[in-house]
């Protein structure tokens, strides 16, 4: 069905509990894994948020690697950020263009 050799349908590959398992063949032959946030790389690391592949991620632990939301706040400033007209978080005289509120 999936065309992938029968030595990939392992413990250490694809096989999670008798089927196959996408997420942790990614997870397996991933270069990097990234998750939302450091906290969330630590607690998918324990039984009771790992969904049985705590284990598998424990010790792919050097490739794990957790990305707060996934935005650069030095590149996505919108205080400073000259393509955006007006920002939300300024107010009074100081904020860019438009009319003050």
């Amino acid at each position: 069905m999936t065309n992938l050799p029968q030595d990939y349908f392992t413990p250490a590959g694809v096989e999670f509990y008798g089927q196959m398992s996408c997420l942790k063949a990614g997870i397996v032959y991933a270069d990097v894994i990234t998750t939302v946030s450091p906290r969330y790389a630590r607690e998918i690391t324990t039984p009771e948020m790992g969904c049985g592949l705590d284990g598998l991620l424990r010790q792919r632990n050097s490739s794990l690697v957790g990305i707060l939301n996934g935005v650069d706040y030095e590149e996505w400033n919108t205080i400073t950020d000259h393509y955006v007209y007006t920002s939300v978080f300024r107010s009074g005289p100081e904020r860019q263009g438009g009319e003050q509120t």
